[in-house]
C-alpha cells in the first residue's frame, strides 16, 4: 500500500491499477470490476510533460536517498555529478531547494524516436518528461510558433533518478527531443554507402 501512495508512482505517469485487491485509498476511483479483476483510475498521476521553477531544484550525491524526502511532483532531484560543469549556476546558490508547483506542458507530438512540447514559463524553470532518460536523446529549444530553423541544442538532464529534464528561460518555448544516437547515424550512414 505504501507504494501504491508513493508520489514515484504519479510522476511515472502510472494512470490505472488492475488488481484482484480492493484499494481503499483516496487518490484512487475503481472504474471496472468483473470476474475477480478491478481496475482503478489514479487521480493523483501527474501529466506526462510538466514543468517546475528551477528553485525547486534538489542537487543531491544521492539523487534516490533524496527523493525519499522531497516529494518529485513538487521538486526535481538532480545528481551533483551530471550538475557540475554543465551549468552555470552554483550548486549553493540552489540550496535549500523550494517546493514549487507543477504546470502541464503540453505534447503535440509523440513518437517512439521524437517527443515534441509546449511551455510557458515565467522564471527559469524545468521542462520534465515522465519518459527515461537514455543516452542518445538530444533536445532542441525554439520560441514556440517559430520555425524550427531556429532551435537551439540544450542538454538533457536525467532527473529524479529516472527521467528527463531540460532547463528552460522565461519565456513561451516549444521543446522537441529526439532519439539519435552515434549508432543510428552511423546504421543509417552504412545503409546509405551499401546502397550506393
Amino acid at each position: 500500500w505504501e507504494s501504491l501512495n508513493s508520489p514515484l508512482l504519479d510522476v511515472l505517469t502510472v494512470k490505472y491499477i488492475i488488481t484482484s485487491a480492493t484499494i481503499d485509498l483516496p487518490k484512487f476511483n475503481q472504474v471496472w470490476q468483473g470476474e475477480g479483476v478491478s481496475v482503478y483510475e489514479n487521480l493523483g498521476v501527474a501529466p506526462r510533460a510538466y514543468t517546475l521553477p528551477l528553485t525547486a531544484t534538489a542537487v543531491s550525491p544521492d539523487p534516490y536517498a533524496t527523493l525519499q524526502t522531497n516529494d518529485p511532483r513538487q521538486f526535481v532531484v538532480v545528481d551533483d555529478r551530471d550538475w557540475a560543469g554543465t551549468v552555470e549556476v552554483p550548486i549553493p546558490d540552489l540550496q535549500p531547494p523550494e517546493s514549487g508547483t507543477l504546470t502541464p506542458a503540453a505534447i503535440n507530438t509523440y513518437t517512439n524516436i521524437q517527443l515534441a512540447a509546449d511551455a510557458d514559463v515565467t522564471e527559469p524553470s524545468w521542462l520534465v518528461v515522465g519518459d527515461s532518460f537514455f543516452p542518445g536523446w538530444k533536445a532542441y529549444v525554439r520560441p514556440y510558433n517559430a520555425p524550427e530553423s531556429e532551435e537551439t541544442e540544450v542538454p538533457i538532464f536525467r532527473v529524479n533518478g529516472n527521467f528527463r529534464g531540460v532547463l528552460l528561460e522565461p519565456g513561451h518555448w516549444t521543446v522537441r527531443m529526439r532519439y539519435s544516437p552515434v549508432s543510428f547515424q552511423l546504421g543509417a550512414l552504412a545503409s546509405f554507402m551499401g546502397g550506393i
